[in-house]
This record gives C-alpha cells, structure tokens and sequence, in this order.
C-alpha cells in the first residue's frame, strides 16, 4: 500500500505496524541545540500528517495489515 504525503511524494508502507511505530518516534525528535525551532516545528507537522493518514487506515482495516 501506499500513502501522499504533505509534499505530495508517494510513500510505500509495507508493513503498517513497524511504519506507525516508526512515526511515532520520529514525532518525538527535536533539536536540543537553539535556532531549529522552525524546523523542528515543520518537521511535526510533517510527521504528524503521516501518523494521522496511517492511523486513518489502520482504522479503515480493522486490523494490523502487512501489504
């Protein structure tokens, strides 16, 4: 399966699991050193859009896929 994301670039999901846990993570990183406040924040939006579309579609299945 397959998802878009914010940039319009289509991103291959294997395995739903492992790639929501994945996203979960990244979700959590930011710079401790000053002056990435702007990027950080671009970057959670960025990860947040995905783990919001995948969740979107672990919901729709029902289940924990593998495709």
């Amino acid at each position: 399966m397959y998802i878009i994301d914010k940039r319009g670039k289509k991103i291959v999901v294997e395995d739903l699991e492992a790639t929501l846990q994945q996203v979960e993570m990244f979700k959590r990183f930011y710079h401790e050193t000053p002056g990435f406040d702007i990027l950080d924040e671009k970057l959670r939006e960025y990860w947040t859009d995905l783990h919001e579309k995948l969740t979107a579609i672990k919901n729709q299945s029902g289940n924990t896929l593998k495709s």
